[in-house]
């Protein structure tokens, strides 16, 4: 008597149809990044980020990790010195590319540390942006002072008329914050302009 098919017998492969050749893969051209991490030292403070953003954003950065020296620079490696620049103004730099989306600080500090970093080492997008803030949230005392640190000068005519309007004279720490310079001729325009007011004719009542 014949015996019982086995039910451990295999079945037959299920097919996919004709095998399709495989694509031919290519890295995309803006969002593929062969990016590496490098140690920054500022200060007494060590800061592993990511090159990508200083190469992008910097003429400086991206001319320093195009030079052998700066290409070695990766993980394990001697951290890169960063001198003349303080924690909180790095801080601000890495705060602006990784947080940037997420909504940004609106103070005055965070600002201006932004602004010293990205002036001295070529950030033009990022300084643009801290100009740009700035322009809402700092006095005109303020904007003088930084307008000369790091050349803003479409800054200066505004907030000149701007101390010379008010009615409040100008105070010493302005004047120093400003330059005694600066702060003294404010002083003379502003009691020029005083003197103008007061000898003006009466308008003829109408």
């Amino acid at each position: 008597m014949p015996s019982a098919p086995s039910s451990t017998s295999p079945e037959p492969a299920l097919s996919d149809g004709p095998s399709r050749p495989s694509l031919a893969q290519e890295k995309h051209g803006r969002f593929y990044f062969d990016d590496c991490m490098s140690t920054f030292r500022v200060e007494d403070k060590l800061f592993r980020v990511h090159r990508f953003f200083f190469i992008r954003e910097s003429e400086f950065f991206e001319t320093m990790f195009s030079l052998p020296l700066g290409a070695d620079s990766t993980e394990g490696d001697t951290p890169i010195p960063l001198p003349d620049v303080t924690p909180s103004e790095f801080e601000a730099l890495l705060r602006f590319f990784y947080e940037g989306m997420h909504g940004l600080p609106e103070d005055l500090p965070f600002w201006r540390d932004l602004l010293s970093i990205s002036t001295r080492f070529l950030f033009d997008a990022v300084r643009r942006r801290a100009i740009s803030e700035l322009g809402h949230c700092a006095t005109p005392v303020e904007k003088i002072y930084l307008a000369k640190k790091y050349d803003v000068p479409q800054w200066l005519q505004s907030s000149y008329e701007e101390l010379c309007r008010r009615s409040a004279p100008i105070q010493l720490w302005e004047a120093e914050s400003m330059g005694w310079d600066t702060g003294i001729q404010l002083a003379n325009a502003r009691e020029i302009l005083r003197d103008e007011r007061q000898i003006a004719p009466s308008q003829p009542v109408a």
